[in-house]
């Protein structure tokens, strides 16, 4: 292999990157015009309701909707949350169950299930109030929890289920987002390639044979990526986790119940909250720069006057195959090729030193 074809590499992998820059910012506008985070929240929330014994889809669904659109969480009146904690779920499902049961608006069969959902709730509460009422009437407080002792609650709590299986069921929820906006990917990653008939083996072509195109490339690849953001200080974490669902999930079970739980979360939130907005930033200066050098290039990467869009593919199926390839490594996502790019970037060095080596063994030897 020579330099040669290492700078056709990163030639070509600068201008699918910047490719699926586009693309993802297609994605991203999708995905907030839709509210499909919101969307997908609301359905493994109610997903998550339905575990609980008695609580119809109806109901499920009723609930959910007026959580995530509790004026405490929103930022946009008609949008639904993005996200929501375990700590706030718990703290609103009961308020939101009790201001449906005081609705005129809501079925009576529905507001019996809510009712039956947090029995066992409205029974601790219950059971704490008799406790304090019995430092007023103790022989009073004595009969009430006698009474109540008595009540065998037909459904389990709503709460309890929650709390039971909120981790597994948002795990799940983000796997099913990933598919959302992989698919979303793939299609305008398909999409923008046919619409502009961008050709891979066409751009390959053109790269390699243009040695003063290709160096340009190269030098706008050429820069030195900034220093990683420092580990999280609460611990380490293992090198598997790829969601912050997943990551919160971990910190719940190796810190348990203890006090240091909500602090550690809301430092591991900020944490990374801080850590993607440095990200963005680097990537869209590093992404600036790269365009500033393609634009210096003159690479012709779409001509709409020879090639209207989506037209022309019959019969030429070099071109047609060479479109598709474009759409596979479109769909691949701006963060691939990112790392593909450092990588080949930081491999030009190595094999240019081994190079140079050869070169010089060959000279001596011939001398």
């Amino acid at each position: 292999m020579s330099l040669d074809h290492i700078d056709t590499a990163i030639g070509f992998v600068v201008v699918i990157l910047l490719l699926s820059l586009v693309v993802t910012t297609i994605v991203q506008m999708v995905v907030w015009t839709f509210n499909l985070r919101g969307i997908n929240l609301a359905q493994g929330i109610t997903r998550l309701l339905q575990q609980v014994p008695g609580l119809d889809r109806k109901a499920s669904d009723l609930l959910t909707q007026r959580v995530l659109h509790h004026p405490a969480l929103t930022t946009f009146k008609q949008r639904k949350v993005t996200t929501i904690r375990k700590e706030e779920l718990l703290q609103l499902l009961p308020m939101v169950a009790a201001q449906l049961d005081q609705s005129t608006k809501i079925a009576a069969p529905t507001k019996a299930l809510l009712r039956s959902a947090l029995r066992e709730d409205w029974l601790l509460s219950a059971n704490q109030a008799v406790e304090q009422f019995a430092n007023v009437n103790p022989a009073a407080a004595k009969v009430l929890q006698e009474r109540l002792a008595k009540i065998k609650p037909t459904s389990g709590a709503l709460l309890e289920s929650v709390e039971t299986w909120f981790d597994s069921i948002m795990d799940r929820t983000s796997e099913v987002f990933t598919l959302w906006t992989r698919s979303i990917t793939t299609v305008a990653a398909l999409v923008l390639a046919f619409a502009f008939h961008i050709d891979s083996l066409e751009l390959i072509k053109e790269i390699s044979s243009n040695r003063e195109l290709r160096a340009k490339l190269v030098n706008g690849a050429g820069y030195k990526p900034a220093a990683g953001q420092p580990a999280l200080p609460v611990m380490e974490f293992p090198t598997d986790l790829k969601t912050r669902e997943q990551g919160e999930a971990w910190l719940r079970k190796e810190l348990g119940k203890s006090s240091a739980l909500g602090a550690v979360l809301r430092s591991y939130h900020e944490d990374l909250d801080t850590q993607a907005k440095a990200e963005i930033d680097r990537l869209r200066k590093d992404a600036s720069d790269l365009v500033d050098h393609v634009t210096k290039t003159n690479l012709v990467v779409m001509d709409f006057k020879q090639r209207p869009p989506f037209v022309n593919y019959w019969g030429k199926w070099p071109h047609l195959w060479g479109t598709l390839m474009t759409g596979v490594f479109l769909s691949l996502g701006a963060p691939f090729w990112h790392t593909m790019l450092r990588n080949v970037v930081a491999l030009r060095p190595a094999l240019a030193g081994k190079i140079e080596k050869e070169t010089s063994a060959s000279r001596e030897s011939g001398a």
